[in-house]
């Protein structure tokens, strides 16, 4: 036999500090924290703010990389009595990823989280409050997912914590994060305080007044109050003034000053203070970089949500206010004909996890009954009319309940063949029941079976579901 020895020597490959730049910034924060330790002039290199920064503005303009963090609290198997909260991660990038790419996330072993509440969230930080099982301690901590990380913050001085609003921004002027946190929800009483922590000042909580003309709106349900709108160093919210107008209320961040949006005329909904039935919910968030403010409208069995989008806040918040006050804005209305009362209520409620069962016949006559009932009520018919159902769904615009269980059902299908063979859901294709026998009587409904008629009857086969574009076309309903 012949030996054959390869002598391989190593090559130098000096490579220009943009092109090092560039190939680095386009890595996970995890790998960039382990290769700090190639050499000192790595390290240096993804320690540079410069480099910090690049890195951060990839990361929120590159849709594949936008994760989504969900606690989950869990009662522990080991001790019943107590809940567990686990975190989750999972991409944003399309509907069904963000349920197949759902991956648990370590958090610190220092803490063992109890019922933890995610306050707000900045450039990868996140800010959460838990109960710490071990010392029995409400704990403030902020994490970074990336790379496992976390420190306690102080607590403020505003209890309890769940009456509290809180936000977290980053400050271009003094290079720095700070959290506000004011006492704003309807459950809280009392004067309305506002208090900022500053993360490289060392940590202690700071006061600011809070304007005394402007208390918490009153009469509806929740009115937003879950977060702050955080755009161009700001902090949004609703407020209401003491003559009864409402206003979107600021908080610059660098000066810590208050800011005021005048709302317009059809902006201000006229409803009834004392039913709350009238306005479910009124708020502002942010969309695409604007600011925008919505409300949910229901009163008379008539229901509306409608959004103002500000196209031009980039110039601070005077251009904003004068485009508020000129009307620049955009009014878009949903849920104001009937189709859209069956399509976003009562069709998703009927058929909400019947993909995932074999429907009988029966089950589907009394869904189209439902329905039929309920498109009757809309169009102000009666039985007595005897007007036919297609008549109806000619008229509303709907597809039939049985059309669009039976996509949704071929939708799932198609969902479960282009798994992998070794996930859970393909596993249990292949279970084996030992010692299993049939009762006597006629053999129950299987769903394979209902997949398989309704493939035939759609003229499909299996080989199509690997694409999923074909697959969706095919299956659907149109309305």
């Amino acid at each position: 036999m012949m030996n054959i020895t390869a002598n391989f020597q190593a090559i130098e490959i000096q490579l220009q500090e943009e092109i090092i730049v560039e190939i680095l910034s386009r890595l996970p924060v995890r790998s960039l924290h382990r290769f700090k330790c190639v050499s000192k002039y790595w390290k240096a290199l993804i320690s540079d703010p410069y480099f910090r920064m690049k890195h951060l503005n990839r990361a929120k303009n590159d849709r594949n990389s936008q994760k989504n963090l969900i606690s989950k609290t869990c009662f522990d198997k080991k001790k019943t009595s107590d809940k567990i909260t686990h975190f989750y991660s999972s991409s944003l990038s399309s509907a069904v990823q963000l349920f197949e790419d759902e991956k648990e996330v370590d958090f610190s072993p220092n803490w063992t989280p109890w019922c933890a509440l995610i306050l707000s969230s900045c450039d990868g930080l996140v800010l959460i409050k838990f109960l710490d099982l071990r010392t029995g301690k409400v704990i403030l901590s902020l994490w970074n997912p990336s790379t496992r990380e976390s420190v306690e913050l102080p607590l403020p001085r505003l209890v309890p914590l769940k009456h509290c609003i809180c936000g977290m921004g980053y400050d271009t002027t003094s290079d720095d994060y700070k959290i506000v946190m004011i006492n704003l929800t309807r459950f809280a009483h009392g004067a309305i305080s506002t208090e900022v922590l500053a993360l490289k000042s060392g940590g202690s909580w700071r006061s600011c007044e809070y304007p005394t003309d402007i208390s918490r709106v009153q009469g509806v349900w929740d009115c937003g109050m879950d977060y702050f709108a955080f755009i161009h160093g700001a902090f949004h919210w609703v407020g209401c003034r003491l003559s009864q107008c409402y206003i979107v209320v600021s908080f610059n961040i660098s000066n810590e000053v208050y800011g005021e949006i005048p709302l317009l005329d059809q902006m201000c909904l006229n409803f009834d203070r004392k039913k709350l039935t009238d306005v479910l919910d009124l708020g502002v968030s942010t969309l695409e970089g604007m600011l925008c403010f919505y409300s949910t409208y229901y009163k008379g069995g008539e229901g509306s949500f409608k959004l103002w989008l500000d196209q031009d806040i980039g110039s601070g918040m005077e251009k904003c206010c004068y485009a508020a006050g000129i009307g620049d804005l955009l009014s878009l209305s949903n849920m104001q004909h009937p189709e859209d009362h069956s399509e976003v209520v009562v069709r998703p409620a009927m058929l909400y996890g019947a993909e995932r069962w074999p429907v009988k016949n029966s089950h589907i006559q009394k869904m189209m009954v439902a329905e039929m009932r309920m498109l009757c009520w809309m169009c102000g018919l009666t039985r007595g009319d005897r007007v036919r159902n297609e008549t109806i769904w000619e008229k509303v615009g709907v597809t039939p309940v049985e059309c669009k269980l039976r996509e949704a059902r071929l939708r799932w299908f198609g969902h479960v063949k282009r798994r992998g063979m070794d996930a859970p859901v393909r596993r249990c294709e292949r279970l084996a029941l030992d010692g299993f026998r049939r009762g006597r009587g006629r053999p129950k409904k299987y769903w394979g079976e209902v997949i398989r008629r309704d493939m035939e009857q759609l003229q499909l086969t299996e080989d199509m579901t690997l694409d999923r574009k074909v697959w969706r076309t095919r299956i659907r309903a149109e309305d």
